[in-house]
């Protein structure tokens, strides 16, 4: 069942050079129990994305889409009392970066039991309970006395640990980590994925994971989009993008991600040339066209057409060589 569905999603940012196109038509569907990784590099557009469905934009930010539903109840003219009712609630979000995401001057008692408290209405042991509970969930030992602690007190795998608790804190349907590994070391991460994938199965939430690493992706999501320079150029199940992928720039990707047994130590790893477009241009075009080293003649004056195979699995591109997806294209 679909839990969120998002249509022609479009974020365009207020800037003293002119309006920043940041996404451009995105398409987002997440089913209950399934976790879709946003896949790009920096800049790409997931997180403002991620924002938008929330309602959590800079003021500096337009937002329009054809549709967005979450449990199939539309959100396009919720109000801001709404959306309040909603985040942390219904559905959560991990924020990138633990070492800042914590608010420095309340205790993690505060922030925890405070979301609680706003949403389900329980009283101050209720709250309590529940916070120590997440916590050892979680994976923090001597969690009653962690409860009045600052987050400076706590390493960076503690306080991303806090965060995941307090994302959890109301029994979200869906929740969103924006990179919420990057700032830890290995180790840690690999039990921070772990935890993730055991709660999402547990609860049976949605989960949307944001990320540029293609090795978090292999372990953690069942579907993928691939974004490019604001729009999803690539898309399907986590075998068929990374098993067969069809964009060029997956491709370039993929090709950049170190093999152990494959890349010998004087082999080089895949790059991807050139820069970014700028993101000021109304371009209907192929956004990768200037980095690619595949494009057609037809990249420099006609939009990519969607090209679809099997499983869902789908390409922003002209080239039908490579977009023809296990040998069927539209």
């Amino acid at each position: 069942m679909t839990l969120l569905s998002v249509k022609n999603l479009r974020v365009n940012l207020r800037t003293d050079a002119g309006r920043l196109r940041a996404v451009r038509g995105v398409d987002i569907s997440v089913e209950r129990g399934q976790t879709l990784c946003l896949v790009g590099e920096s800049g790409c557009g997931k997180s403002m994305a991620a924002l938008a469905m929330l309602g959590l934009l800079p003021p500096s930010a337009e937002w329009s889409a054809d549709e967005m539903k979450l449990d199939g109840v539309s959100l396009l003219n919720a109000g801001q009392s709404t959306l309040s009712n909603i985040r942390g609630n219904r559905v959560s979000m991990i924020f990138q970066e633990p070492m800042t995401a914590l608010n420095p001057t309340f205790t993690i008692r505060d922030q925890l039991c405070g979301v609680y408290r706003r949403h389900k209405g329980g009283n101050r042991a209720q709250a309590r309970e529940r916070a120590i509970y997440l916590l050892e969930r979680v994976g923090i030992s001597n969690a009653r006395n962690r409860l009045d602690q600052y987050p400076h007190e706590l390493s960076g795998g503690l306080r991303q640990r806090v965060l995941i608790a307090m994302a959890l804190m109301c029994e979200p349907e869906l929740i969103i980590c924006d990179e919420p590994t990057t700032a830890l070391d290995v180790t840690t991460q690999a039990q921070i994925l772990v935890l993730l994938a055991e709660l999402r199965e547990e609860l049976g939430m949605g989960m949307i994971f944001i990320t540029h690493d293609l090795g978090v992706v292999s372990r953690i999501g069942d579907h993928i989009n691939v974004m490019y320079a604001g729009r999803v150029v690539e898309s399907g199940t986590r075998d068929a993008v990374l098993g067969c992928a069809s964009h060029p720039y997956t491709q370039g990707l993929l090709r950049s991600v170190p093999r152990p047994g494959v890349n010998g130590l004087q082999s080089r790893l895949g790059t991807i040339p050139g820069t970014v477009p700028s993101f000021y241009q109304a371009d209907p075009l192929c956004p990768f066209r200037g980095r690619c080293e595949r494009k057609l003649p037809i990249c420099a004056s006609q939009a990519p057409p969607v090209r679809s195979g099997a499983g869902h699995h789908s390409a922003l591109c002209h080239n039908t060589e490579i977009s023809s997806i296990a040998g069927n294209s539209a």
